[in-house]
């Protein structure tokens, strides 16, 4: 059976749609129970319970277990390095960047190292910059990567391929976006914040559509860094939703960080369907 690699995954969604297709999915976190258990989310895919440095996931990612692996994911935590968060680099200090990096970097050596296509998600921040938050003047952190990132995407850009109105979007939200984007002239394969806000005027003045806010009709900027012959999906954006800011102003608490995390399923449904 072909399998699945997720890491830093908690929810599956990533590899949701693999597992419908009847991949066997590994998604490895370190808040799941210790050890290898069934994931809630659907049968095919099991959770692994530890932290990606532990030096049994090397032999994990050597064991039989992880032969013939289609696709890999990451997505190492962001709080120590996304530039939302800059305000705060200077306070912590340059060990809370390394430990960072570290776990970055060796989420992307795991799933580089397996020799298939993968994809590694952080949003904009110092994975390449390596900012200390100390001004311009001081030099970059050496623990930084030199590679910028490959793909930067925004939920809304792949909302058509899944969640409420999907079947409108998929019957004539390509057709509506091309129409607007060309009287706009703008490149159809491409779709910034500041277009679909336009967009979204667009579509409720001329035909008086609302999305639900449980779609992907939200922003959040978000960089890929690649590899392995890795397809980047082509965009089905959909309008803004009432809540399209819902990941900025995420309600404090216990949670905050892992549902500002969650995958977005039209990117995840997106990935799948360009890289199948």
């Amino acid at each position: 059976m072909k399998k699945v690699v997720s890491l830093c995954d908690l929810t599956g969604h990533m590899v949701l749609p693999w597992a419908e297709a009847g991949y066997e999915c590994y998604v490895f976190d370190i808040q799941h129970p210790y050890g290898v258990n069934q994931h809630e989310l659907h049968p095919n895919i099991k959770k692994v319970g530890d932290s990606v440095m532990k030096e049994w996931i090397d032999r994990f990612f050597e064991s039989e277990l992880l032969e013939n692996v289609k696709i890999a994911f990451a997505f190492p935590p962001c709080t120590d390095l996304t530039g939302a968060w800059s305000r705060w680099w200077k306070g912590k200090g340059d060990n809370a960047y390394v430990d960072a990096m570290a776990l970055a970097t060796r989420c992307r050596d795991l799933v580089g190292g397996l020799g298939c296509p993968w994809m590694l998600e952080n949003p904009p921040g110092r994975i390449n910059s390596g900012s200390r938050g100390l001004g311009p003047d001081v030099a970059p952190h050496p623990a930084r990567w030199e590679k910028k990132w490959d793909h930067i995407f925004q939920p809304y850009q792949y909302g058509g391929y899944e969640g409420a109105g999907r079947e409108f979007w998929e019957e004539h939200g390509a057709q509506l976006w091309r129409t607007f984007a060309s009287q706009e002239g703008l490149d159809p394969s491409k779709c910034l914040l500041k277009h679909v806000k336009a967009y979204t005027a667009w579509l409720r003045e001329n035909f008086d559509i609302q999305l639900p806010v449980d779609c992907d009709g939200y922003h959040k900027n978000t960089c890929l860094w690649t590899g392995g012959g890795f397809r980047m999906p082509g965009i089905k954006p959909v309008a803004l939703h009432a809540k399209a800011n819902k990941v900025h102003h995420c309600s404090p608490g216990s949670e905050r960080a892992n549902i500002r995390s969650e995958t977005p399923m039209g990117f995840a449904r997106a990935v799948y369907e360009a890289n199948k």
